[in-house]
């Protein structure tokens, strides 16, 4: 078959190709379809498709004219043929004639520096090779007719090193491609050619200045001689810098990130022309890194000249993160990153980000964004010219792995482009984490020590510092007690809830609203007896500020209460203030001023278990049905209703006074449902029904009317009946008010003083029962800012000066 024409097709880019470059194959005459297309690169005429001796690979055909691929790495040096097929079989669709060139390193520049060539293994075994420099094409054995080239040494089999020789020269002052030709020996038409490249020798181009920041974003002068009149008007010319491991590409497009759209002219005069040109963002990598500046044309299209192949430098500028040390992986951490460069992020508008484990204390970072033996970082963002931000990624960036990383940043997430911007250390470490603190509250004056607990709490103060309320703790008043809890004296502060902040060399914790400052109460005076009312005079905080009283059946406004104990803020009921602790409400406040309240406490009658207050009249009830067995200290109820906390302490009698089953004096000490628990056990079978709080029944005594006393035979009452409710014998006329209790009684016994006159004369028997008097014991006085049960009141902490003792007379 015969070879097809190449009148209508184009390679672009033109010249030698170096294996790998990536290359466009146009025809005008479209013979393709859009899509996936195979190659084969032969060195003999395309004809029909055939691996034999042949490389294969697919391309893409983006129209019906063009069609894209890469020269495949394999490829040799040597004339070659591009055949295009429409797929795997047939014929070919174009031809295009290609010229393969092994590398070199740099591919451009002045007649002076160091060069390597790279192969695929030509070296092997060739002990003494010899390089030269032509205008033209190699030839098939060396020549002595070419410009040598200094002696050219072997490092392996894939790469050797020379000198470019100084009598290379330019083509009328412009720049002059060169084939680099290296063979087997140095003995003319007998040394058999090795491997081929290309150079361009251009003019030499001086830098103002040599090194600077990764990053760029720097000016820096250049001078090139005015023999090589490249810079024709202010701005005329496109420039960019090349690694010196590569060199300048024959194309300015080729520079990606490190390429400069303007050269700014600034002198010409008869020696040289000088201008100034911005450093890219793309010029980076760690310290060291050198690069080589290429000076092209207007169009890009056309090297005119070069610096040295190591001309400038760059230096990674000191960065530092806000946090040298905290959690690793999926702790939602997000660093910041600074750079000592003003310029460091100014043009990276998509920066990205890589942590690298240490095995040194040095930086770590390639020079160039990769996540090989590296992990991704999160989302990282520009903040500033000179900050980004970097989360910590979801995975792998963990103590276990590290401890120590290197943060990379880069201009971006391109394995090609992303030059490295900025780098410094991290370390993962056990950050502290507070899980709570007991008690949960305290006074508003503070003092007093809580106990705050956790996982990988400090083992040192230093770096430690401890806020409740954003209030500092003193290291005096911090005691490091384990890893897992610290003992901390609580600050003053104003009333309300507070967070408590540890923060720590390893990194911080916060308990969020964690501790609340409530008020603690000073009590005046501290103990009464149970048979009367009492008024109490309260010193405290905020009375006037942060509290609102009113009626004690308004639940939503604040109460002061006599509770055993403490405030438990709960019960049964959501329409009741129904705290099971509290016995008393003390009613009437007067606030006086923010620190100073009075109240009235009344102790004759406690509260329910449901919050009401006790009725006189419920002191005592008879005929309640429950039934009792022998030995058994337990009465059972008929109904959940026959007991009630009220119950507890008070007498309880068989209602069967014939035998009288239940031992003179037992008592009520535990009501669960329908359940009693008596102090002493029942003596026999057959109780069915008791009646409880009646102390003695049918007690002789005499009452007139107008009478506040009760007389009686000696002996009769006791110092015990104080406090009990007294009521007539005879129910027909019931004489003595309801809720009449006695109040005192002489020292012989015959003489009972009442808190309410006799009403008629007549009475001639009474009956003594227990008293529903607050019972005698120790309580506490509890400020209470919303008694709603469900709601979200606070109650005053309870102290020394709360202590409240009810007496018994």
């Amino acid at each position: 078959m015969a070879t097809p024409a190449f009148a209508a097709v184009t390679v672009s880019p033109t010249g030698s190709l170096t294996p790998g470059a990536p290359i466009t194959i146009t025809d005008s005459t479209a013979p393709y379809t859009v899509g996936t297309v195979q190659l084969l690169f032969s060195q003999s005429a395309c004809t029909t498709y055939s691996t034999s001796g042949n490389i294969a690979v697919s391309g893409s055909a983006s129209s019906t004219s063009i069609v894209s691929v890469t020269v495949p790495p394999a490829i040799t040096a040597g004339s070659w043929y591009a055949c295009v097929y429409a797929a795997a079989t047939g014929s070919s669709l174009t031809s295009a004639s290609l010229t393969i060139v092994n590398p070199v390193t740099p591919l451009a520049g002045p007649a002076t520096g160091t060069m390597t060539l790279t192969t695929t293994g030509s070296f092997t075994g060739a002990t003494t090779l010899g390089t030269y420099f032509s205008t033209s094409s190699c030839g098939s054995t060396y020549s002595t007719t070419n410009v040598a080239a200094a002696a050219t040494t072997r490092k392996d089999a894939d790469t050797a090193t020379l000198t470019i020789p100084s009598t290379i020269t330019l083509n009328s002052n412009a720049s002059r491609l060169y084939y680099v030709c290296t063979y087997g020996g140095t003995t003319a038409g007998t040394s058999a050619l090795i491997t081929n490249g290309t150079y361009t020798l251009a003019p030499l181009v001086t830098l103002g200045t040599t090194s600077g920041v990764s990053g760029g974003g720097n000016t820096i002068n250049i001078t090139v001689p005015t023999t090589s009149p490249v810079i024709t008007s202010a701005t005329m010319a496109k420039a960019g810098f090349a690694p010196s491991a590569t060199g300048c590409p024959t194309a300015w497009a080729s520079l990606d990130a490190t390429r400069q759209t303007t050269v700014t002219r600034t002198t010409a005069t008869t020696a040289n022309t000088t201008g100034t040109v911005t450093i890219p963002t793309g010029v980076g990598g760690p310290n060291g890194s050198t690069f080589q500046f290429c000076l092209y044309d207007t169009a890009g299209t056309t090297l005119v000249a070069a610096s040295a192949a190591s001309a400038y430098s760059v230096t990674l500028s000191t960065a530092t993160l806000n946090m040298t040390s905290g959690a690793g992986a999926n702790s939602g951490t997000v660093l910041t990153i600074t750079s000592a460069n003003s310029s460091a992020f100014t043009t990276a508008t998509s920066p990205a980000a890589t942590f690298v484990p240490q095995t040194t204390t040095a930086l770590t970072c390639p020079a160039v964004y990769t996540t090989t033996g590296a992990t991704a970082a999160g989302d990282t963002r520009k903040l500033t010219s000179t900050k980004a931000s970097v989360s910590l990624p979801a995975a792998t960036v963990t103590k276990a792995n590290g401890p120590a990383y290197t943060v990379c940043v880069y201009s971006s997430s391109s394995t090609t482009d992303g030059k490295l911007l900025a780098a410094a250390t991290y370390t993962v470490v056990d950050v502290p984490d507070l899980t709570g603190v007991s008690p949960v509250s305290g006074p508003p004056g503070g003092g007093n020590v809580v106990v705050l607990t956790g996982t990988s709490l400090p083992e040192s103060m230093t770096g430690t510092s401890i806020t409740i309320g954003g209030v500092a703790v003193p290291t005096a008043s911090i005691t490091l007690t384990s890893t897992s809890s610290i003992s901390v004296k609580v600050p003053a502060h104003a009333m309300g809830s507070a967070n408590i902040v540890l923060t720590s060399t390893n990194g911080s914790d916060t308990l969020v609203g964690a501790y609340t400052y409530v008020n603690s109460l000073t009590v005046t005076p501290n103990t009464a007896p149970n048979t009367g009312t009492v008024t109490l005079d309260i010193f405290g905080t905020n009375f006037s500020t942060d509290y609102t009283f009113t009626s004690p059946t308004a639940l939503t406004k604040s109460h002061v209460y006599l509770v055993k104990g403490d405030w438990n803020g709960g019960g049964a009921s959501t329409s009741l203030r129904n705290n099971v602790n509290a016995a008393a409400d003390c009613a009437s406040v007067l606030v006086v001023d923010d620190t100073e309240l009075i109240c009235t406490l009344d102790l004759t009658r406690a509260l329910n278990a449901d919050g009401t207050q006790a009725a006189y009249s419920d002191a005592a009830r008879t005929n309640v049905a429950a039934v009792g067995a022998a030995s058994s200290t337990v009465l059972v109820a008929t109904s959940t209703t026959a007991f009630t906390s009220a119950d507890i302490g008070k007498a309880v009698s068989d209602y069967n006074s014939t035998d009288e089953d239940i031992p003179t004096g037992a008592t009520i000490i535990a009501v669960t449902g329908n359940t009693a628990v008596l102090s002493d056990a029942v003596t026999a079978d057959g109780v069915t029904a008791v009646d409880i709080g009646v102390i003695r029944d049918a007690v002789t005594a005499a009452g007139v009317t107008g009478a506040m006393t009760l007389t009686a035979a000696t002996g009769t009452f006791t110092s015990a009946d104080v406090g009990r409710v007294v009521t007539d014998d005879n129910t027909t006329d019931n004489d003595i008010p309801s809720g009449t209790y006695i109040t005192g009684v002489n020292s012989t016994g015959t003489t009972a003083t009442l808190s309410q006159a006799v009403l008629t004369d007549g009475v001639a028997a009474v009956d003594i029962t227990s008293s529903n008097a607050v019972p005698p014991g120790a309580y506490n006085v509890v400020l209470v800012s919303n008694a709603v049960p469900t709601g979200t009141g606070t109650s005053s902490v309870v102290s020394s000066g709360s202590t409240f003792t009810v007496s018994a007379f």
